[in-house]
């Protein structure tokens, strides 16, 4: 069943092959969409098989042209793609042919022209600056609890909502 749905939906998208770009709005392009899911979904339940296909055939004779002309796109669009992913594939072995060999660890061992380098936009500054908050101090260690607590409070959770919550939850069950 699952086989014989995909193969009419292949055959369906064939013919009925527009995309959102060849719509003036959003809505027609929907309409369109709901359109065709329609004719599947009748194909694949064996209802009306004969008034879809006469539908699929009259909208193939009307629209020839442009069925042509998005078929032709999908086939230059793929096209594309797969000399897109060869090129990556040709840079992925140039890499590879620059690998040596591998450290202990399973890292590649790159020749020092494949390497990235850092070098700073203003080669004058050498020292990291100074925090605005005073700085210069000697901040205390947070203990496993502060810590906890700003973790939470980043992560957008308070204790607040928690007491509301339960709150809020008992007076519903007391006065429903």
């Amino acid at each position: 069943m699952a086989d014989r749905e995909v193969s009419i939906r292949r055959r369906i998208s064939n013919i009925y092959n527009k995309r959102e770009r060849d719509f003036e709005c959003l809505l027609d392009y929907n309409n369109y969409l709901e359109e065709v899911e329609d004719i599947i979904l009748s194909i694949v339940e064996g209802k009306d098989v004969v008034e879809m296909e006469r539908k699929i055939k009259q909208y193939q004779r009307a629209n020839e042209d442009s069925i042509a002309a998005n078929l032709a796109k999908k086939a230059e669009d793929e096209a594309n793609r797969a000399a897109a992913a060869i090129a990556i594939a040709s840079d992925v072995q140039e890499l590879d042919g620059r690998i040596k060999e591998r450290s202990p660890d399973g890292n590649p061992v790159v020749d020092e022209d494949c390497r990235m380098s850092y070098a700073p936009s203003v080669p004058s500054l050498q020292t990291q600056p100074t925090p605005l908050g005073g700085g210069g101090g000697v901040e205390k260690p947070l203990t496993a609890q502060e810590r906890l607590q700003i973790e939470l409070y980043a992560g957008g959770y308070s204790i607040v909502f928690t007491r509301r919550r339960a709150i809020t939850e008992a007076q519903e069950c007391m006065f429903p």
